[in-house]
């Protein structure tokens, strides 16, 4: 506990007669200077307690003296509010008065020494610590080193007597423990046989060398572990560096020592070693009992009785604990523990001084104000405001037990609230009142009240999953000089630690602060950064003590130095001189033959194909469209799909990309909201769209035959649209995001270079147009001269057919989901270990398939970024991917920052919402101005006039290698093979149906790789059947929006503040549905064919009693589970069917399909207009 006293002039000594009115004043003065260690008129009866450097401990011990002397039972609150000696007496005199017209509380019992004839128990503390060492005998967390430089001529034999004399005063160093039939036991020998201190002369050393290699011997010695059946459970140093300065060191196991001890035992050798010197024995104070009798006493019933009500309190207050989320560089281990590393700095003396101050102005203790400083600290952290706090306490209030060595000290837990976006002033009153109420129940041992509370506590974890420790050492009591020594503490790194985090502010004696922290958990930069943050919030807050917390920065200057600079990717090429199409056009005057596109067996040079779009352009021309416009593109994949996107910009309109997938009514609303004054399309898709009424309509068979004007009626300017790509809603319907030139050239200059791509380059082409990753495969290539290999739809769903075009074009680069790269590994690929590039983007990369990937690709690279910020805004090159996966560094011009939810900078290792600028960020959404503006923020971080940063909402923090690592959500957005899906859209549209009172939508993925979409629903009256709000939700939701489960609920689990409980939605009882054919004569499986079929099916969803009549997707398939099932039939039968089939046909249909098939071909998938085609496939009705 704190013990700082504020620099101020030494207090004059005044006569007592002028102090002290009355016989009460004096003994409570006496009291104040006992506990105080004061000369006892060296204050007045109008000194404030705090003032002389009174703290939570000098507190304790004053009202426990009070109730030993007097009976008075003051709480200890009033210590720290303005305290005199005579305010303290008059409140005296009031509790006695009082306490004469009723009944006393009972008192605490004394403690009582005991016969060493019988069995001696141990302490609540003592069997934890003992317990821990039995899981981990080669632990040495619980080793308590001491040290101390002894700077002078040093008497050695007096030294060793002196250690001889104060070792043997005490049982605890004579002590071993044995767990008997009774529990564990503690005996203790006779006597102290003599002592052989460890001695090292490091004097032949250089002096330069000394301090290290005598850090490394005691080190050593810190982290060799006891064997606590022995009686000596402890080590003694003496380390000689030249005959004027040594070191005396000694290490103890925490079963029979705490830090007071330390103390202790350095005031009494001080005392013995200066006797010694001067030929005296030494006088030592006596003490009536020892440790034995202390943990006998705590196990008695009078002192349990007297606990209860303090029991009661913790178990209230700690009632609902959650842990501290704290953010770590490595996993958590089952042995975190045993290894343990020490940062140190020195606290500067302005820092020191402004704690005083601030600490005698307002009525509170140093202790306190550092305590609600680092709470601030750890919920910037871990992003909660409930946090809790372990801090040790002497647990020597009672006079008997000052002066004993043994391991008595307690753990409390400081719970603090910080919510509502207090003060610092107001946070600190918070803590005030917290510890204040910690401190009048400080008695209860921590490990029994863990007990009470059930908690499960492995020996690898810590009680109740306390993350931090908080220690503020005491100064130290009679502290007296060794016999013409200088002394002071020596440090060293003991190589262990009790808790993940233990923050030491050493604030009397060494001055220093220290962070102890599990190495196997954090980084050595992590934690040194994690001081470095906190001495700077610490002088924040003394000197803007009023500030709301959301205000604080909290990063030092070093480390913000060192975020910009990560953030420095400037280049030379302006972005706005940049646009797509003139690189492509370039690429086609230099290269008119070389190969732009092949399709099928369609090939197209670059010639051609500028051509084609001037053509196209010319049609658009024709039909009014130019500057500014927006163009849908409503077609299938092909060649003309990159012509059209070319031609739009040759007019100077955008484009809008139409997936022929969409339902109607999907395609319907965008093209309405995006006002689109033209759509492409093919005539055989204008046949069975329902477009918006006026809306003009350029079929495949209508474009221009003759080129009439230039390829753009005037330049395209770096602001003007690209392209609006609609991404799912939270609202209920899609978004645009309008990307402009500008963004577009800066990606595509930037990706050209890293990951790169040249000339040489084939990529194989497998996304949509209306999943803006295409730009990559689609746009990139033809920038560069590069040839594009485009897929068809059937090959993009087949892994097999992907495989084959990967080896007949020789593909060198590849982008895809992990979702496509596991379908093309499960189907045989082996890659390419030269010359391939594998890029992976679009939902989150795991380890296992990285390494896969790494192992059949030359290079491996992880892409991330939001459509909002155009594509990809940072690359990583995988290496080691069982190190972890990082999403890599900006691209150009672009900058990633990490922030809280006050938008500050979070500390490199602290996660964050990632927030990204840079020339890359899109115009905003379209028509959607207060959505744009909530999500695209001016920014501080930059010089450029009106920059804006896009606010991602995903989770991601910097690493100290200068990469970024991607941690999920902070909302309940989702990633289904690579798409980005608000579940409130779903929700949205499922509520739109007159049977549903309300949905919430959640994805599980209880098999890794398998996400699926479930959706919890709740009827108005009775449940519609799941074929009803499958059919309901194919009308308006694309295919990957269709939830693959529902679940009927009562109601929704809600929070206590109305949120949804969405941990409390149960998993999915997994049925077939009901019969859409309940005439069929028989619903059994009949074939070996169909048998095989539903074994396949069971196993991949989960779903039991199929029948023959049930169809893959209604039973919550998907079209990467059925690529799945064909590849397992496909290795028992020697055959396969097309992917397509498995969305529309029945399983007695790909029954049959199987059995007329021969062996190791495959089996054509139904024509484009079989029954249900539609419905299914491009997930919508036809056109009636």
């Amino acid at each position: 506990m704190p013990s700082l006293k504020p620099d101020s002039p030494i207090l004059a000594t005044v006569s007592p007669s002028k102090l002290r009115a009355t016989d009460l004043e004096n003994k409570i003065a006496q009291i104040w200077a006992d506990v105080l260690e004061l000369p006892a008129f060296t204050f007045t009866r109008q000194d404030n307690f705090l003032d002389l450097g009174g703290d939570s401990i000098s507190a304790t011990q004053v009202v426990s003296r009070l109730r030993d002397q007097f009976g008075a039972t003051i709480s200890l609150d009033l210590m720290f509010d303005q305290m005199t000696v005579g305010r303290l007496a008059q409140i005296v005199v009031t509790q006695l008065q009082h306490q004469h017209t009723g009944t006393p509380p009972p008192p605490l019992p004394r403690i009582a020494p005991q016969p060493r004839d019988q069995p001696l128990p141990t302490s609540h503390g003592q069997r934890r610590m003992w317990l821990v060492q039995q899981f981990a005998p080669e632990s040495t967390a619980y080793n308590v080193p001491f040290a101390l430089r002894l700077k002078g001529p040093l008497n050695r034999s007096a030294l060793t007597k002196a250690v001889q004399t104060v070792w043997s005063q005490h049982e605890v160093f004579r002590t071993s423990f044995t767990a008997t039939s009774k529990g564990l036991q503690q005996s203790i020998v006779d006597a102290l046989p003599p002592i052989q201190m460890l001695e090292a002369d490091l004097g032949p050393h250089p002096e330069a060398d000394q301090e290290r290699l005598a850090r490394q011997l005691l080190h050593h010695s810190a982290t060799t572990p006891f064997d606590l059946t022995s009686p000596l459970l402890w080590r003694c140093h003496l380390v000689r560096l030249n005959d004027n300065d040594h070191i005396l060191a000694w290490i103890a196991h925490h079963i029979i020592i705490d830090l007071w001890s330390n103390l202790n035992l350095t005031r009494e050798l001080a005392q013995a070693y200066s006797a010694l010197c001067q030929g005296q024995t030494p006088a030592l104070t006596s003490h009536t009992i020892d440790c034995a009798d202390h943990a006998h006493w705590q196990l008695s019933p009078p002192v349990m009785q007297y606990l209860e009500p303090q029991l009661q309190y913790w178990l209230a207050q700690l009632k609902d604990l959650p842990p501290l989320s704290l953010p770590t560089d490595k996993p958590a281990t089952p042995h975190w523990y045993r290894s343990g590393k020490r940062i140190t700095r020195p606290i500067p003396a302005s820092t020191l001084n402004g704690l005083a101050k601030m600490a005698a102005s307002g009525g509170h203790s140093p202790f306190m104000i550092l305590l609600a400083c680092l709470n601030v600290l750890l919920s910037r952290q871990a992003r909660q405001t409930d946090i809790a706090v372990a801090t040790p306490i002497a647990n020597r209030h009672h006079a008997d037990t000052e002066h004993l060595v043994a391991s008595l000290v307690n753990t409390l837990v400081m719970r603090n609230d910080l919510s509502g976006d207090p003060s610092f002033q107001e946070l600190l009153d918070r803590v005030k009142a917290t510890a204040l109420k910690a401190y009048a129940h400080q008695d209860l041992p921590f490990d029994l009240l863990v007990e009470k509370l059930g908690a499960t506590h492995r020996h690898e974890d810590t009680p109740l999953g306390l993350s931090v420790m908080l220690n503020v050492p005491n100064a130290a009591q009679g502290q007296a000089p060794f016999h013409e020594l200088d002394t002071s503490r020596f440090l060293f790194d003991r190589g262990s630690t009790q808790f993940p985090l233990t923050l030491v502010v050493d604030t009397e004696q060494t001055r220093h602060i220290f962070l102890e922290y599990a190495d196997t958990l954090f980084d050595e930069a992590t934690a040194s950064a994690l001081v470095d943050n906190y001495l700077t919030l610490l002088n924040q807050v003394m000197a803007q003590p009023q500030a709301r917390l959301s205000t604080l920065k909290w990063l030092s200057l070093a480390e913000r130095a060192q975020l910009q600079r990560w953030n420095d990717t400037t280049t030379q090429q302006d972005p706005a001189n940049v646009h797509a199409l003139d690189l492509i056009s370039d690429q086609a005057h230099r290269h008119p033959h070389a190969l732009a596109i092949s399709f099928g067996d369609q090939t197209v040079s670059y010639a051609d194909l500028l051509l084609q779009a001037r053509h196209i352009a010319q049609s658009l021309r024709d039909q009014g469209i130019g500057h500014q416009h927006r163009v849908g593109i409503c077609l299938e994949r092909g060649p003309d799909l990159v012509a059209s996107v070319l031609a739009i910009w040759m007019t100077g309109a955008a484009y809008v990309p139409l997936d022929p997938a969409y339902p109607a009514e999907r395609l319907q609303y965008m093209a309405s909201d995006a006002k689109l004054s033209l759509v492409i399309t093919h005539e055989s898709l204008e046949s069975r769209m329902e477009w918006p009424p006026g809306l003009q309509l350029l079929l495949d068979h209508a474009v221009a035959a003759t080129i009439w004007g230039s390829e753009a009626p005037r330049p395209l300017d770096s602001d003007d649209a690209a392209y609006i790509i609609y991404t799912s809603g939270s609202t209920g319907q899609p978004k645009g995001v309008v990307i402009p030139h500008r963004s577009l050239g800066n990606f595509l200059t930037s990706m050209a270079n890293m990951p790169g791509l040249g000339a040489r380059d084939r990529v194989l082409a497998v996304t949509t147009l209306s999943f803006d990753i295409s730009v990559l495969e689609l746009l990139l290539p033809l920038t560069v001269g590069a040839h594009i290999v485009m897929a068809s739809q059937d090959d993009v769903l087949d892994g097999h057919a992907l495989n084959a075009l990967m080896t007949q074009h020789q593909i060198s680069v590849m982008q895809a989901t992990p979702s496509t790269w596991r379908l093309l590994i499960d189907a045989g690929w082996t890659g390419r270990t030269t010359g391939f590039k594998a890029l992976v983007g679009g939902e989150p990369l795991n380890k296992d398939l990285a390494a896969q990937l790494l192992s059949r690709a030359e290079q491996v690279w992880n892409m991330y970024g939001p459509t909002e910020t155009t594509v990809w805004s940072t690359c990583w090159r995988v290496n080691k991917p069982a190190d972890g996966i990082r999403i890599g560094s900006p691209i150009a011009n672009t900058q990633v920052w990490i922030l809280d939810e006050h938008g500050h900078h979070c500390p490199v290792g602290t996660p964050g919402e990632i927030a990204i600028g840079g020339d890359g960020v899109a115009s905003g959404y379209w028509n959607r101005e207060s959505t744009t503006h909530e999500r695209f923020v001016p920014t501080q971080f930059s010089n450029k006039p009106d920059a804006r940063l896009y606010r991602t909402g995903d989770l991601g923090r910097w690493l100290w290698s200068g990469e970024l690592e991607h941690l999920g959500r902070l909302d309940f957005q989702i990633k289904v093979r690579g798409h980005r899906i608000e579940p409130g859209e779903i929700e949205a549209q499922l509520s739109r149906h007159p049977a549903v009172s309300r949905a919430v939508v959640i994805a599980r993925e209880d098999t890794p790789g398998d996400v699926r979409l479930v959706a919890y629903v709740v009827p108005r009256q009775s449940m519609p059947s799941m074929a009803v709000l499958r059919e309901h939700a194919r009308h308006c939701l694309p295919d990957h929006m269709q939830p693959q489960h529902y679940v009927e609920l009562p109601a929704i689990p809600l929070l206590a503040n109305g949120k949804v409980n969405r941990q409390a939605l149960p998993p999915p009882t997994i049925t077939a549905p009901e019969s859409p054919h309940p005439e069929a004569p028989s619903s059994s499986l009949s074939t070996d064919t169909q048998k095989l079929l539903a074994l396949i099916w069971q196993e991949l969803l989960g779903v039991n009693h199929i029948q023959v009549y049930d169809n893959f997707f209604d039973l919550g398939g998907h079209s990467l589970l059925a690529v799945q099932a064909i590849a397992k039939m496909e290795k028992v039968t020697g055959k396969r069917v097309s992917a397509r089939r498995y969305i529309f046909e029945t399983l007695a249909q790909l029954a049959s399909s199987y059995d007329q098939a021969s062996s190791e071909t495959t089996a054509s998938a139904a024509p484009v207009n079989a029954p249900g085609f539609l419905q299914r496939w491009l997930g919508r009705n036809p056109k009636q």
